[in-house]
């Protein structure tokens, strides 16, 4: 890549340059704060979650409780999972719901468990009695 700065080509690093994020060269590197490059999870997996997993109660307590735990401020968090702070923030007050890509990130980096299974619990015609309650036959996501 060229680097914007002195227009070298080459091998660039991240930098915060006045708030801007760019990449640079070694050299260029200087006027500003390098960042620590995003790093891939070392076996990518796809995670296919069935229907039958969803997101433990208090998830958002969970994420929190484990990155400070684990002494991460929520922008460093942030960065190794490659997100915003933002986000981060949102997840830990419930506020939105993870993709489920990033909820195997955070499982992963956090050494927490974000998903669990339920159980369908399916009526046979035969056992129902007189009483049908709405709860019966309404599934709610």
């Amino acid at each position: 890549m060229e680097c914007p700065i002195c227009g070298k080509s080459g091998k660039t690093v991240k930098v915060r340059i006045e708030g801007a994020v760019i990449d640079v060269c070694e050299s260029c590197a200087r006027f500003g704060s390098k960042l620590p490059s995003y790093q891939p999870i070392k076996k990518p997996v796809k995670l296919e979650l069935d229907e039958e997993l969803e997101l433990v109660q208090g998830y958002g307590r969970l994420v929190k409780a484990a990155r400070i735990k684990k002494g991460m401020t929520r922008i460093e968090l942030a960065q190794k999972v490659g997100e915003k702070e933002s986000v981060i923030s949102r997840i830990e007050k419930e506020e939105m719901r993870p993709e489920d890509e990033l909820v195997e990130r955070l499982e992963q980096l956090l050494g927490v468990k974000l998903l669990e299974r339920y159980a369908k619990k399916k009526v046979d015609s035969r056992e129902r009695k007189a009483e049908l309650t709405i709860g019966d036959v309404v599934e709610v996501r």
